[in-house]
C-alpha cells in the first residue's frame, strides 16, 4: 500500500477522516486593523506579548493562522490574530524574511466576529475590562443577557456584572487599565456608588497609596471588620431591640409608613438604657476599621470577575 499525501487522503472519498480546509497565503503587509474594532487595549502587558511573538519568529518559530475577512473595500481585515500580525511586521522590520502568513477566511456576522474575540483561546486572553466591552457591543447588537450568557458559558449574573463596568465612565475605566483598581473592586463601587464611583475610587487610591499600597482593593473600600467585633455589633443590637417597649414600637410602625420628608423631626421616646447598649459596641467597630484601612500592603486581597 503506497503511502499517500494529506492532500490524497482529503480527495479520497472512501477516506472520512481527512478534510481539506481552506489555508490562503497572504502577505502581512496587505493585513489591515480596523479602528476601533479590537477588544484590546493597548498597554505594557500587550506590548510585552507582541514583543514575545516578535522574538519566537526571529527565531525562527512559527504562528497559526490568522482568521479575516474581506471587506467591502477589498481589504484584509484580522478577525483574531491581531497580535500576531503585528509581531509578524515587527518581525520583517528587524529583517526576518516572512513573505506570507497563513490565513483563514473568517465566516459568521458582526456578532460571531466580537464572540470570537471573546472566546478564541489563541494568545493573550482578553482582561475582564475588555471583555467587558465585548458584551456591551453584542449587547448593542440587541443580543440578550441570557443569550450572551448561554453563548459564553456564564451566568446571567456574571454577565450583568460585566455590563455595570462595561458602562462605567472613563475615569473607572481609566484606574481598571491601569492596574490601580480590580475589575471586582470597580463593579462593587459602582453598584454602591454609581456615578460618583470614580471619584470614590480615586480618593481611596490616595488614602491606599498614603498606607504604602499600591491599588485600590475591596479591603480598602470597605475595610474588613473582625468576626469578634461583627458579634459584638449584633450583640448589642438585639438587646436594644428587645429592650424596646410596645408603645415605642406601635409610634416606630406608624412611622414607617411616611415619607422621609414626613419622618423629619419628629421624634420617639427611647429607654436611655437600650440606646447605651446599642453604642456599646460602636468604639470597636471604629478601632477595628482604622485598623483595617492602616493594614500593610499585600494584606488585603480581591477576587476578579
Amino acid at each position: 500500500m503506497s503511502v499517500k499525501s494529506l492532500k490524497g487522503m482529503a480527495v479520497d472519498r472512501d477516506n472520512p477522516y481527512v478534510k481539506k480546509t481552506d489555508i490562503f497565503l497572504c502577505a502581512p503587509q496587505v493585513l489591515v486593523e480596523q479602528p476601533g474594532y479590537n477588544l484590546r487595549m493597548d498597554d505594557e502587558a500587550l506590548e510585552a506579548h507582541v514583543e514575545a511573538i516578535t522574538e519566537h519568529l526571529l527565531a525562527g518559530g512559527t504562528i497559526p493562522a490568522l482568521e479575516v475577512i474581506v471587506l467591502a473595500d477589498g481589504n484584509i481585515a484580522v478577525r483574531d490574530g491581531h497580535c500576531r500580525r503585528r509581531a509578524v511586521l515587527r518581525a520583517i522590520e528587524r529583517g526576518a524574511n516572512i513573505p506570507f502568513v497563513k490565513c483563514e477566511q473568517y465566516r459568521g456576522g458582526d456578532a460571531d466576529q466580537v464572540l470570537l474575540m471573546i472566546t478564541s483561546s489563541q494568545g493573550k486572553a482578553l482582561t475582564v475590562l475588555e471583555t467587558s466591552l465585548g458584551y456591551l457591543r453584542l449587547l448593542r447588537f440587541n443580543w440578550s443577557e441570557e443569550a450572551i450568557a448561554a453563548r459564553v458559558n456564564k451566568t446571567r449574573k456574571h454577565v450583568e456584572q460585566m455590563l455595570v463596568l462595561a458602562t462605567a465612565n472613563t475615569d473607572v475605566h481609566e484606574l481598571v487599565k491601569k492596574g490601580l483598581v480590580s475589575a471586582t473592586t470597580a463593579i462593587d463601587a459602582l453598584n454602591e456608588y454609581g456615578e460618583k464611583a470614580g471619584e470614590v475610587l480615586s480618593g481611596k487610591l490616595g488614602h491606599a497609596q498614603a498606607h504604602g499600597k499600591k491599588k485600590v482593593t475591596m479591603g480598602t473600600l470597605r475595610p474588613s471588620i473582625p468576626p469578634k467585633v461583627w458579634k459584638g455589633v449584633v450583640e448589642s443590637f438585639e438587646s436594644f431591640t428587645s429592650r424596646l417597649d410596645h408603645g415605642t414600637r406601635v409610634k416606630l410602625a406608624e412611622l414607617e409608613s411616611l415619607s422621609e420628608e414626613q419622618i423629619k423631626g419628629r421624634k420617639v421616646e427611647i429607654d436611655a438604657g437600650a440606646l447605651l447598649e446599642l453604642l456599646k459596641a460602636q468604639p470597636a467597630l471604629a478601632e477595628a476599621r482604622a485598623k483595617s484601612q492602616a493594614a500593610p500592603a499585600g494584606q488585603q486581597q480581591s477576587l476578579e470577575v
